[in-house]
């Protein structure tokens, strides 16, 4: 029998550290949309019709942190980054634990612009389990800007591969105390699938979703895309 109610994947977050599913368990990523996007006024306002959008008044921003989890370090992090990328580290547990990625592995073959001082690889204490068939897209957090380090971007297949070892790149030198609960990378499941490619001119097809598109916001002032999507959300048709 047909059924509109399909069971949902599932992602398992699971930790070789005793008590941090407790302390510092993943997030979802819109518990970090920045300071700098909540401070900006959404609109330009002229009048009650007549206004300008600011950024924040995109909605594909704020859809992207909706998506994903956030892995936070699991520890307070000391590390001294030297200008030839020699470095130490300390933290305050001995389960916690950091390697790195030496300069040929990595660092020797990126563009002249693009070179960092440090490649650091956590003994990360989280596992991710995805159902069969789905990986997940691991990410530097959306548009945090940290001046100091980043993760490099990945795939994973988590249905058969669980360790989330992230490689952090030190932009510089210097002494850095990281705090226990800074966001580390976010975690996105998705389905592996191959998709069909389909290339075209202006034709009859895509004039008609054109002109759909075009009357379905320019009859609003505002919104317009916003609405769309909850009516689409209504329809058990669309996922």
């Amino acid at each position: 029998m047909f059924s509109l109610f399909k069971k949902k994947p599932t992602i398992h977050f699971y930790t070789v550290a005793d008590g941090l599913e407790e302390v510092m368990p993943p997030v979802k990523a819109s518990k970090f949309m920045p300071d700098w996007w909540k401070k900006i006024p959404k609109n330009l306002k002229f009048n009650e019709i007549d206004y300008k959008g600011t950024v924040r008044n995109c909605p594909a921003l704020p859809d992207l942190w909706q998506e994903g989890y956030v892995i936070r370090l699991w520890c307070d992090l000391y590390i001294n980054v030297e200008e030839d990328g020699n470095y130490n580290w300390r933290t305050p547990d001995e389960r916690f634990t950091f390697e790195h990625h030496d300069h040929e592995q990595y660092n020797k073959w990126l563009p002249d612009h693009a070179k960092v001082k440090l490649v650091l690889k956590p003994d990360c204490p989280w596992r991710i389990k995805t159902d069969p068939g789905y990986s997940v897209m691991q990410l530097p957090l959306t548009y945090d800007f940290n001046p100091i380090f980043e993760t490099l971007p990945g795939v994973v297949w988590t249905d058969t591969h669980h360790q989330i070892n992230q490689q952090l790149i030190f932009k510089k030198a210097g002494r850095h105390l990281i705090q226990r609960g800074t966001p580390l990378a976010v975690y996105i499941p998705f389905k592996r699938t191959k998709y069909n490619v389909k290339i075209t001119n202006f034709n009859e097809e895509s004039k008609k979703l054109e002109n759909i598109f075009n009357t379905r916001i320019r009859g609003k002032f505002r919104g317009a895309y916003r609405e769309r999507q909850r009516e689409m959300k209504k329809c058990p048709f669309h996922k």
